[in-house]
């Protein structure tokens, strides 16, 4: 399967891109999505435990089951003030 990735704050800086494709296995879920993700890109497993994952504006966990087609968004911890 194929999904899209829209990478924001330093995710995007390290990658050098605002959107990338994956393929991916069937029924792959969002903690293989990562495991994918760090492996094309290395500079993000330092931080990977730290990245969270949207579809549809909603959180979603490491056991949600992923959809061919799916637009992820990978959104890196924030702070504020």
């Amino acid at each position: 399967m194929r999904v899209t990735l829209l990478l924001f704050g330093p995710v995007r800086e390290m990658v050098g891109q605002e959107r990338i494709a994956l393929e991916l296995s069937a029924a792959a879920d969002v903690s293989q999505l990562a495991a994918a993700l760090t492996t094309k890109h290395p500079t993000l497993r330092a931080g990977a435990s730290t990245l969270r994952f949207a579809i549809d504006s909603a959180f979603v966990d490491g056991r949600h089951v992923l959809a061919d087609g799916d637009e992820i968004a990978v959104i890196p911890p924030v702070s504020g003030g």
